[in-house]
């Protein structure tokens, strides 16, 4: 299962980095959508759709062993991450709705840092994590997206 959620992680990191660098992407609330309905809804049927629409619309993310038939729902492991993971697409869903795609720019900068699943255990690394990405953009744009565990 774990290198399964790590192809997950890895699969949300090429999105975001491309959402960075094209954050008037029209297909941007399709993806991000789709990547929260994974992480929040265990379903095959989700898995599938974000498979498709990561192959359609960003041919240049790593799909690793992402496979349509895969179930890539997080599970119990490490709640707060994904909760804030799905609070950050949320974000950045609404401010790319609202044509501020400097936040956009902003939010899908910081999640293509995301640490790779195997430093989640460790707390020095999440720190560091929201040390170097989710303060400066919380700070910057007067936000609370993160969760206390950091």
């Amino acid at each position: 299962m774990d290198n399964l959620l790590q192809e997950l992680v890895k699969s949300i990191k090429g999105a975001m980095a491309h959402y960075r660098n094209n954050p008037e992407d029209k297909n941007l609330c399709l993806v991000a959508c789709a990547i929260r309905n994974v992480i929040t809804d265990n379903s095959r049927d989700n898995s599938k759709i974000l498979v498709q629409l990561l192959e359609e619309n960003i041919h240049s993310v790593y799909l690793g062993k992402l496979d349509k038939d895969c179930l890539y729902f997080p599970g119990d492991g490490f709640p707060e991450i994904w909760q804030f993971i799905c609070s950050s697409i949320d974000i950045m869903v609404k401010a790319f709705e609202n044509g501020e795609t400097a936040l956009v720019y902003d939010i899908s900068d910081m999640l293509q840092g995301v640490p790779d699943f195997e430093y989640w255990k460790s707390g020095k690394n999440m720190r560091a994590y929201w040390k170097s990405y989710i303060r400066p953009v919380e700070r910057k744009w007067k936000l609370q997206i993160r969760k206390q565990v950091f």
